[in-house]
Protein backbone atom coordinates (compact mmCIF):
# COMPACT_ATOMS: atom_id res chain seq x y z
CA UNK A 1 0.00 0.00 0.00
CA UNK A 2 2.87 2.60 0.42
CA UNK A 3 4.06 2.44 -2.88
CA UNK A 4 0.52 3.36 -4.14
CA UNK A 5 1.36 6.96 -6.02
CA UNK A 6 -2.10 7.86 -3.91
CA UNK A 7 -5.14 6.22 -2.47
CA UNK A 8 -8.62 6.60 -3.15
CA UNK A 9 -10.03 9.48 -1.34
CA UNK A 10 -12.42 6.68 0.52
CA UNK A 11 -11.84 3.08 1.37
CA UNK A 12 -13.84 0.98 3.22
CA UNK A 13 -11.83 -2.68 4.00
CA UNK A 14 -14.50 -4.95 5.27
CA UNK A 15 -11.72 -7.99 5.93
CA UNK A 16 -10.91 -8.73 9.61
CA UNK A 17 -8.46 -6.80 11.38
CA UNK A 18 -7.53 -4.45 8.87
CA UNK A 19 -7.12 -1.26 10.74
CA UNK A 20 -4.99 -2.95 13.11
CA UNK A 21 -1.27 -2.67 13.88
CA UNK A 22 0.94 -5.92 14.56
CA UNK A 23 1.77 -4.73 18.23
CA UNK A 24 0.02 -3.35 21.19
CA UNK A 25 2.41 -0.35 20.75
CA UNK A 26 1.42 1.38 17.98
CA UNK A 27 4.22 1.80 15.74
CA UNK A 28 3.38 -0.58 13.01
CA UNK A 29 0.91 0.28 10.27
CA UNK A 30 -1.87 -1.97 9.66
CA UNK A 31 -3.59 -1.69 6.12
CA UNK A 32 -5.55 1.29 6.86
CA UNK A 33 -3.12 3.38 8.05
CA UNK A 34 -1.29 2.71 5.15
CA UNK A 35 -3.94 3.55 2.89
CA UNK A 36 -4.37 6.89 5.12
CA UNK A 37 -0.69 7.65 4.99
CA UNK A 38 -0.94 7.78 0.98
CA UNK A 39 -3.74 10.39 1.07
CA UNK A 40 -7.05 8.44 1.06
CA UNK A 41 -8.91 11.07 3.74
CA UNK A 42 -11.35 8.33 5.34
CA UNK A 43 -10.84 4.92 5.67
CA UNK A 44 -12.97 2.51 7.47
CA UNK A 45 -12.13 -0.92 8.44
CA UNK A 46 -12.60 -3.72 11.20
CA UNK A 47 -9.80 -3.44 14.33
CA UNK A 48 -11.13 -7.07 15.17
CA UNK A 49 -12.71 -10.04 13.64
CA UNK A 50 -16.12 -9.48 12.31
CA UNK A 51 -18.43 -12.30 11.08
CA UNK A 52 -18.70 -12.17 7.34
CA UNK A 53 -22.15 -11.78 7.31
CA UNK A 54 -22.18 -8.61 9.65
CA UNK A 55 -19.48 -7.09 7.58
CA UNK A 56 -21.75 -7.57 4.60
CA UNK A 57 -24.37 -6.10 6.24
CA UNK A 58 -22.47 -2.84 7.50
CA UNK A 59 -21.11 -2.51 3.64
CA UNK A 60 -24.76 -2.98 1.90
CA UNK A 61 -25.86 -0.30 4.20
CA UNK A 62 -23.22 2.06 3.99
CA UNK A 63 -23.37 2.25 0.74
CA UNK A 64 -27.16 2.23 -0.04
CA UNK A 65 -27.46 5.30 1.88
CA UNK A 66 -25.27 7.36 -0.48
CA UNK A 67 -26.89 9.20 -2.53
CA UNK A 68 -25.67 9.36 -6.27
Amino acid sequence: MLLLRRAPPVVVLSGCELSRSDDASGESFGVAQALLARGAEWAIAPSRKVKDELAERFVRALFSSQKP
